[in-house]
C-alpha cells in the first residue's frame, strides 16, 4: 500500500491506536520500523510483551524485516517519582528506548481534535519541541546505523 509513495518520501509515519487491532496489524505488516509509544506507568510493560509477541508473529509470517527501533516515553512528567521509576523500568526492558520523552501537553490533544499536526496547531508548544527532538534523535540513530553498515559493522 505504501510502495507507490516510496519515490516521493524518505519516511512515512503511520500513527495507530494503542490497541492491536486490524489497522495496527496492517500497519506493522507494511512497516520497516516500529517506534513503540509507552506511558511512564507500571502497567506499560505488560503491553510491551504482547506487542513483542505480535511483532515476532508478523516477522515469522508476513514481514521478516520489521525492526523495533525503540520505545518512546509519552506523557512523561519528570517531577513524578512513578514516572521516573517507570521510565527506568522501560529502559531496562528495552535498552533502545529513546532518550527523548514527550511531556504532557494539552496542545497535542487539541491538535488531534482539530485534525492538525502539532507543528501546524502549536509550533512553539512543548509538544512540538518534544517531537522535533524525537525527529533529530531518530535521524541521528539512522545516520549512525548507516555509518556502521558502511564500515562493515551491523
Amino acid at each position: 500500500a505504501l510502495q507507490p509513495l516510496q519515490a516521493q518520501y524518505d519516511i512515512a509515519l503511520i500513527d495507530c491506536q494503542p490497541a492491536l487491532g486490524m489497522l495496527s496489524i496492517n500497519a506493522l505488516s507494511a512497516a520497516d520500523q516500529v517506534i513503540v509509544p509507552m506511558q511512564a506507568e507500571y502497567l506499560a510493560l505488560n503491553g510491551l510483551s504482547q506487542l513483542m509477541n505480535t511483532l515476532n508473529q508478523i516477522r515469522a509470517q508476513i514481514n521478516p524485516d520489521i525492526e523495533l527501533t525503540g520505545a518512546l516515553i509519552t506523557r512523561y512528567d519528570r517531577r513524578l517519582t512513578l514516572h521516573r521509576e517507570s521510565r527506568q523500568a522501560i529502559t531496562d526492558a528495552l535498552p533502545q528506548t529513546y532518550a527523548t520523552v514527550i511531556r504532557p501537553c494539552i496542545a497535542l490533544a487539541e491538535a488531534t481534535a482539530q485534525g492538525l499536526t502539532i507543528f501546524e496547531y502549536a509550533p512553539n508548544s512543548n509538544g512540538a519541541a518534544d517531537y522535533r527532538s524525537l525527529t533529530k534523535e531518530y535521524l541521528k540513530r539512522e545516520h549512525d546505523k548507516e555509518g556502521r553498515h558502511t564500515h562493515g559493522h551491523k
